[in-house]
């Protein structure tokens, strides 16, 4: 009889974390595809968040964007730019992502001088600077290969009395994740932010039981002292944080120039923030973690309902094609696409762009760069044409007869630098296309 109960016990407690293991990945969530471009963006905060504009002003600063390659035409990860005024003073500074791409935000009313470009020991200067509207800032460095992989993570997750309807699960989805893992409380409690031993976490529920106080936290403190807290590595390819929470923002003297320097430095230390929106984030709040991951190369997150759910969450103004998925694949994922890297190896494969020095014919697109359409100038032969953005990743392939021109529609390509290729029986030809938002 006492096995028979021992063997009840041990079947009732295997199916139980079974159920518990089930729920720990079951954290349903959504997030955006793709952040929308500049113009977009400013309608984006004129339209919807103006009132909470006029305190934060973080849309007074104008982006340049950069887009940095090698002596293969393949993009260059982290590389540093450096924004110099008239007085030789440097006004932001930022490293380039595994697409070679960067976008560098300036003050209003200060005047750029120029840009420097460094990179394994040598530097370019750019005078002659173009602003988004028109298109971007492309360099090329006589560099060669790179050999640099992996992402730094650190998980931050708000520790607050407010989010105890979702801690637990989110918690153990980032004991899962190869990752720094941090709680944030607010200033004046008995942290501000704390790393965790994953070896020991029974003190983060601890920690996070005590709860928070104020209905208002100090975002701008949080993630400063969240950032400066990490030695981030910069020999991996990318570094991100990830901030979950419900925090509304506190509107406190001089928090809106605290949030500004956040943004600095994380650019400055080549981090991505990805906000990921918890239950009783308010509408401020959504402007707020929108704008700090669109400044700093981040992306858009949002938890959703739950049955154990006691709040509801906010569907955020901000959609953009959102898609759902679950929090333990949403971090796996994107941690991946941060930090997948084309470098110069002589097979890609998986239809990615060849990059195996050679030396190739090239022929010209016009109108470049373009909005709508541009004509492709091509040999006049058979070829199979194929587009690939700077990442290496395939966009479109078709194949033309023995036209001389081609009008390609690009309307829908999102804005960015492309490689046009077009392959006949004996040769390759290439050309790159600048697609500008209209």
């Amino acid at each position: 009889m006492k096995t028979q109960y021992i063997i009840i016990l041990l079947v009732s407690l295997f199916f139980s974390l079974t159920a518990n293991a089930q729920n720990v990945n079951s954290v349903p969530m959504s997030y955006c595809v793709k952040m929308p471009d500049y113009k977009h963006w400013q309608s984006h905060n004129q339209n919807l968040y103006a009132s909470y504009e006029q305190y934060w002003q973080l849309a007074t600063n104008t982006p340049l964007a950069f887009m940095v390659t090698n002596v293969h035409n393949n993009p260059i990860a982290k590389a540093i730019i450096q924004l110099i005024d008239k007085d030789d003073e440097l006004i932001w500074q930022a490293f380039t992502n595994k697409k070679g791409e960067a976008a560098l935000w300036v003050p209003k009313e200060i005047e750029v001088k120029h840009a420097l470009i460094t990179y394994q020991g040598e530097t370019q200067k750019v005078k002659e600077l173009i602003s988004t509207e028109r298109g971007i800032n492309e360099v090329s460095l006589n560099v060669d290969c790179q050999e640099i992989t992996g992402a730094d993570v650190v998980l931050l997750i708000d520790a607050t009395s407010s989010m105890k309807d979702e801690f637990d699960a989110i918690f153990a989805v980032a004991l899962q994740m190869d990752a720094t893992i941090m709680l944030a409380r607010d200033q004046g409690e008995r942290y501000l932010v704390q790393e965790v031993n994953p070896e020991n976490t029974s003190m983060a529920f601890t920690w996070q039981a005590a709860g928070g106080g104020a209905d208002t936290e100090s975002v701008d403190a949080i993630l400063m002292a969240a950032l400066k807290a990490h030695e981030w590595n910069t020999n991996k390819v990318a570094s991100i944080l990830y901030y979950i929470t419900d925090a509304h923002p506190k509107q406190t003297d001089g928090a809106s120039t605290q949030l500004s320097d956040v943004i600095k430095y994380a650019a400055e230390k080549g981090v991505a923030i990805v906000p990921i929106a918890a239950s009783g984030l308010n509408e401020e709040g959504e402007y707020l973690l929108q704008n700090i991951a669109y400044m700093t190369g981040g992306t858009y997150a949002w938890l959703e309902d739950i049955p154990e759910n006691s709040e509801l969450h906010r569907v955020p103004a901000l959609q953009n094609a959102g898609q759902s998925t679950e929090l333990d694949k949403y971090l796996s994922v994107t941690i991946r696409d941060h930090s997948a890297y084309n470098s110069c190896t002589p097979d890609q494969g998986g239809g990615r762009l060849d990059v195996k020095p050679q030396h190739l014919a090239t022929f010209t697109c016009f109108p470049n760069p373009s909005s709508t359409q541009t004509t492709l100038k091509l040999p006049g032969i058979q070829c199979t044409l194929e587009a690939y953005d700077l990442s290496g990743q395939l966009i479109k392939q078709w194949k033309t007869m023995d036209e001389k021109f081609y009008k390609l529609d690009v309307q829908d390509w999102p804005p960015g630098t492309y490689i046009i290729k077009c392959q006949t029986a004996k040769e390759q030809y290439r050309s790159r296309l600048i697609v500008v938002s209209e």
